[in-house]
């Protein structure tokens, strides 16, 4: 409850401030884009400082002091194997963002594609918040039963995960396949942007609904201290599949074609993904598990 309660007061100070800095209500300056750049980094650092003050207060049950403090490269480097490939996907995201903006300069319609890839990366981060929440989680789970060996409640958590994430994933695709210009109304209204975006929305988010059992995946591999093949997987959607297809369709077929690059490159990275962690999954036995029922 401490955490969400953090959660909702940092981002209901960042509403608050948007406003304030972006046109300069009240006495605050008008400062625009950077109002808003301003609002979110102000809002972050009062989060940090509020969870830096509870984490050496006596609310915690940890007693946490840091006399006799020294590092510990191991634990260090167990902390970097679970905490690293969340980075990553958050640095990812900002990099495909740019990236795809950058191979979408030069089209006639530049702005309006630009635009439509704002608004569905945007669409996408809020369909895929209760999916990185239950990630937080679900690693923590993992991990301690990994530790403990207790395969069976391993499989349990497997389980509820992949049913949670199918679910948000299918109601999420069939949305942005059936009512994808309402779904774009929502941030803005022009015509051409409603109807242009409709039908890139329907081509990007061909197999939106096998995205949340990937990111379960993901967070499995992170439990059990396996990060390497997170890291090879997001490489391969990313850089060596996404950026090159994109950059062939754009420049061969353009709109609405060139869409079809976020599909191609969501479905290659999971049949690599697949193939890269069958074996793992076969060797702790939960495939045997999720088919046998057994632990």
């Amino acid at each position: 409850m401490l955490p969400m309660f953090i959660l909702i007061l940092t981002a209901s100070f960042n509403i608050i401030l948007d406003p304030l800095l972006i046109f300069g209500l009240w006495k605050f300056p008008a400062l625009g884009v950077e109002g808003a750049a301003i609002a979110t980094v102000a809002s972050r650092i009062i989060s940090c400082i509020m969870v830096t003050a509870i984490l050496f207060s006596k609310r915690n049950e940890v007693d946490i002091t840091l006399k006799g403090f020294a590092f510990d490269t191991k634990i260090i480097r167990n902390i970097s194997v679970v905490g690293v490939p969340t980075i990553m996907v958050q640095l990812i995201m900002s990099i495909t963002i740019a990236g795809t903006n950058k191979i979408l300069e030069g089209l006639p319609l530049t702005a309006v594609y630009i635009a439509i890839v704002g608004i569905y990366f945007k669409l996408q981060s809020f369909v895929l918040t209760p999916m990185l929440g239950l990630n937080r989680s679900f690693v923590s789970i993992i991990g301690y039963n990994y530790g403990a060996k207790n395969y069976d409640r391993i499989k349990e958590a497997l389980k509820i995960a992949m049913l949670f994430s199918i679910s948000v994933s299918f109601i999420a695709f069939l949305a942005f396949q059936l009512i994808p210009g309402e779904l774009i109304k929502i941030f803005n209204s022009n015509s051409l942007l409603v109807n242009t975006g409709a039908e890139a929305f329907r081509r990007m988010n061909l197999i939106f609904f096998l995205v949340g059992p990937a990111i379960i995946v993901i967070s499995f591999f992170q439990g059990i201290g396996k990060a390497t093949k997170v890291f090879v997987v997001l490489a391969i959607r990313q850089v060596i599949i996404f950026f090159p297809v994109l950059y062939l369709l754009t420049v061969q077929s353009g709109h609405p074609t060139l869409w079809f690059a976020f599909p191609i490159a969501d479905g290659i990275a999971i049949i690599v993904g697949l193939i890269l962690t069958f074996s793992d999954f076969k060797k702790l036995g939960i495939i045997d598990m999720l088919l046998t029922h057994k632990p």
